[in-house]
Order: structure tokens, then sequence, then C-alpha cells
């Protein structure tokens, strides 16, 4: 049976694989690589500054 929408939701779908820093002339940012748990894919994330909550991968 396939799952809904809110079971869905509720379940990790994403782990974090790795963290780099990433110094330019704009400022420092953080490379932040996940991996699906699901598929072969791969997803990477540029940011600048802190998260404000906990993100629920």
């Amino acid at each position: 049976m396939p799952y809904s929408f809110h079971e869905f939701s509720r379940k990790k779908t994403l782990e974090r694989a790795a963290e780099a820093q990433l110094p330019t002339e704009f400022g420092d940012f953080r490379l932040i690589g996940y991996r699906s748990l699901h598929s072969d894919e791969e997803f990477v994330v540029i940011a600048r500054g802190r998260s404000r909550r906990p993100i629920n991968t």
C-alpha cells in the first residue's frame, strides 16, 4: 500500500553526506552535500550564515 502524503512527509528521505567551507570574495559560504535514501541522487546546498532552526532531512 502506498504511503499517504502525511506519512511520507514525516519519513527521512535525505542524509547529510559532507560539508565544506567555501570562502569567496562575496563572503564565507558552506557547501553541504546530501544523498537520497531512496535513489542514486545527490544534492548540494550553498549556504551563508546559520540556519534558524534544525532542518529535518
